[in-house]
């Protein structure tokens, strides 16, 4: 049987500095949508959902990563079966990936509900992260 070597110094670093800056775009996620700026908000819980899911990635020595939550979901299984049941639940933040930020969209309404489908999403991306992380801390780091 195999034993997962340990990650650098570095990648664990590197990890942590995926993992920070999941949490600021979740931050700018809310307050975007708050100030009424969702196409904004969707692309910055796009972004925390990416940058959180890196993190686990980089730890399990996955440094060129896809594109797709969905795709990122898939690695990261291989950390952790939670993450499993997570893909394909994240249709909004695919959507939000293929918006064109140049095109208005729909109505306000329409872009409310959607960034409020995004936040959600990308939140339970993070809680998941994060759930990882607590589990690992003693190898990684705090979450």
């Amino acid at each position: 049987m195999n034993t997962p070597t340990a990650p650098s110094p570095e990648t664990i670093r590197r990890a942590a500095v995926f993992w920070e800056q999941a949490q600021e775009d979740i931050k700018a996620a809310k307050s975007a949508r708050n100030s009424g700026e969702h196409l904004q908000s969707g692309f910055f819980s796009l972004q925390a959902a990416i940058n959180a899911l890196s993190a686990v990635c980089h730890l399990q020595g996955h440094y060129r990563l896809p594109p797709g939550v969905d795709e990122l979901l898939r690695l990261c299984v291989t950390a952790d079966p939670l993450f499993a049941k997570m893909i394909g639940d994240s249709e909004g933040l695919v959507q939000v990936a293929g918006r064109n930020p140049f095109n208005k969209g729909g109505s306000p309404a329409d872009d409310a509900a959607e960034s409020k489908r995004c936040l959600q999403e990308a939140k339970t991306v993070l809680r998941a992260v994060r759930a990882y992380l607590k589990k690992n801390r003693g190898r990684f780091f705090p979450p």
